[in-house]
């Protein structure tokens, strides 16, 4: 009797080590590295529309900015000179995610009235990390967002 539970003691301990393995895998194959893996910059050019069906797609959705220490990590991931679609759009300026958005980064004179409705992230000398509004069927490269994936 003693010899079986023993071996049933091995069995689970076998069985719980190895399911500990797996998930460590799993986590650091999926989890992001650094601060900059949730950015994810797609070096093609779509509509805003078109940008966001492949971000949720492929990704979570288009890039939100909630503070400067994310609008920072944005601008580590665009190349220098590009205007890259963010999560933008306006409807009382909300988010992908249907809230409000509270941060602002809009460069001089922006957002315009008349101009688009959608925002891209201005990475270039003149407005290094600022929003322009642009008309959302103007093609650009854009930032999905891997956020979703990695939240409880």
């Amino acid at each position: 009797y003693q010899v079986s539970l023993h071996v049933f003691v091995c069995i689970c301990i076998c069985y719980l080590n190895l399911f500990v393995k797996m998930v460590a895998v799993v986590l650091l194959t999926y989890l992001p590295t650094t601060s900059t893996d949730r950015y994810i910059f797609i070096n093609q050019t779509k509509t805003w529309p078109q940008a966001r069906a492949y971000c949720r797609l492929h990704h979570t959705d288009l890039t939100s900015v909630r503070n400067d220490t994310e609008n920072g990590l944005i601008q580590q991931v665009v190349p220098g000179g590009q205007r890259a679609w963010i999560g933008l759009r306006r409807d009382t300026w909300r988010w992908w995610r249907s809230s409000k958005s509270s941060f602002r980064n809009w460069a001089a004179g922006h957002p315009l009235a008349t101009t688009g409705n959608c925002a891209a992230s201005v990475i270039n000398a003149t407005h290094l990390g600022k929003w322009v509004e642009n008309h959302c069927d103007q093609k650009r490269h854009f930032m999905c967002d891997n956020s979703e994936l990695f939240s409880s």
